[in-house]
């Protein structure tokens, strides 16, 4: 195991582990100066204060009306590759590219840009 992998793990709530199959639900509840590894949750209405936000590309979390207030976020694994990949492609000649599949994102489609 990385001392990245150990820091994830030590980091995480107790509810909380990367994996397809588990999901804990979390609603109106409060996290605070904490690391959070936020793959496979649901969290409904939560407050996140001064947290560490990590997805490592797992399951998706289902996020709704939630806040955040000086989070950071990393991402991690498979998602921190996805990041990388589109700052590559960024730099590499496809702007183009990566603005239209912001703007999928924003609900603008573009054609020729899928998001599965």
């Amino acid at each position: 195991m990385t001392n990245r992998e150990r820091e994830l793990e030590a980091a995480q709530p107790t509810h909380s582990e990367i994996g397809e199959d588990r999901v804990g639900k979390f609603e109106k509840q409060t996290f605070a100066d904490t690391s959070i590894v936020i793959d496979g949750n649901e969290y409904v209405g939560c407050r996140f204060s001064r947290c560490e936000i990590i997805f490592a590309g797992g399951s998706l979390p289902n996020l709704t009306n939630n806040s955040f207030t000086d989070c950071r976020w990393t991402f991690d694994g498979p998602a921190g590759r996805t990041v990388q990949f589109m700052k590559a492609l960024y730099e590499g000649g496809g702007k183009g590219l990566v603005e239209a599949t912001f703007d999928n994102i924003r609900g603008n489609p573009v054609a020729g840009v899928k998001i599965h």
